[in-house]
């Protein structure tokens, strides 16, 4: 039987009306992790649920966690345009974040375009490489898988390889199972140092 780790990234703001604290927040990580969670991604926000680069409320959500379970913290580098990349990624500079997305190129989603140059990849995982926080690949398009060897060539991923599918967003790759480049190794088993989940939204394409 193949092991899977389920991953949590928790929380919309629109589905709130009144967001929950820090500690509230935690708590109900905490029970996802004692009902098989194993990963959490976590976006730096403030007490309204809005991303910032005040960490503040995101340390507080760790510690209570890491008081409470040894699940493996993710800290998100996405975020809005108008951030810079290095206020994208405050949360590699909180104790206990021990891996983070890595955003692999720029995107279709919904009616915009997710912006993530070269440069900002370069620039997150070098930024990755001195906290010593464990990048997660993330890819939205098979053709930035041709990045990795980018970053190979420069010392900034190694073995063990982290990457995650990003499917589903509106206008991007669907999160369909068969069909195009995505397809299992039909040889079998994971490349040797390799290891990929994948995450998404709305319905599978059929």
């Amino acid at each position: 039987m193949n092991s899977v780790i389920i991953a949590l990234a928790p929380v919309q703001q629109r589905t709130f009306d009144t967001f929950p604290t820090a500690e509230e927040l935690a708590d109900e990580i905490v029970e996802c992790h004692a009902a098989g969670a194993a990963v959490l991604h976590l976006h730096v926000i403030d007490h309204k649920g809005n991303q910032t680069t005040d960490t503040s409320c995101f340390k507080r959500a760790i510690d209570h966690i890491r008081s409470r379970c040894d699940m493996v913290i993710e800290g998100s580098t996405g975020g809005p345009l108008d951030m810079t990349p290095d206020q994208r990624s405050v949360c590699l500079g909180v104790e206990g974040v021990e891996m983070a997305s890595l955003n692999m190129g720029s995107v279709n989603v919904d009616d915009g375009v997710y912006i993530n140059s070269l440069k900002d990849v370069l620039f997150w995982s070098e930024k990755m490489k001195r906290h010593k926080v464990a990048p997660d690949m993330a890819f939205f398009e098979v053709g930035m898988l041709s990045r990795i060897a980018e970053l190979q060539a420069r010392g900034l991923v190694g073995k063990p390889y982290c990457a995650s599918l990003a499917l589903g967003f509106a206008a991007a790759r669907t999160g369909c199972s068969r069909g195009g480049n995505l397809r299992r190794d039909p040889h079998g088993g994971e490349r040797e140092g390799f290891r990929a989940s994948a995450a998404g939204r709305g319905p599978a394409a059929r």
